[in-house]
């Protein structure tokens, strides 16, 4: 392995997660993208998987204690998910802030509101950086019973 590791994202996982690395670390190149994909698509994908799982749920963790910990742990999660081409799971997708990384809590760093113009949805509007994401609101018709 060279002495300078271009990507940061490895950096990181040495730091934050030290007893899990070494598969990640042989199979990964220097510049971040898998050597030998065709060969170990499933297992490089079921690491990568494992690891934004563990990233969210230690961010989950740190949340209230140290915020600025909690971000990175999301950052990571993200670039780990986009150099792995591996989606990021739709319940952890929605509670995270694009403009800031941050992970969403309702009534911490985020208010949430239901708004019905035009359509029903969700306002959810981050306390750091002020950015706003809407979610549409599935209604379901009211069945008369008989």
């Amino acid at each position: 392995m060279p002495t300078q590791i271009r990507s940061s994202v490895l950096i990181v996982f040495r730091t934050y997660i030290e007893n899990e690395v070494p598969e990640v670390l042989r199979i990964m190149s220097k510049k971040g993208r898998p050597r030998f994909f065709s060969r170990n698509k499933f297992l490089f994908r079921n690491i990568a998987k494992d690891r934004i799982k563990r990233l969210f749920s230690l961010a989950e963790q740190k949340l209230r204690a140290d915020p600025d910990l909690s971000r990175e742990y999301v950052s990571i999660a993200i670039r780990i998910g986009t150099r792995c081409r591996v989606r990021i799971p739709s319940n952890w997708k929605w509670r995270i802030c694009k403009g800031c990384n941050t992970l969403l809590s309702p009534g911490l760093n985020c208010t949430v509101r239901i708004r019905s113009n035009r359509q029903a949805h969700l306002v959810i509007r981050c306390l750091y950086c002020g950015r706003i994401s809407r979610r549409n609101v599935n209604r379901t018709p009211l069945v008369p019973v008989q």
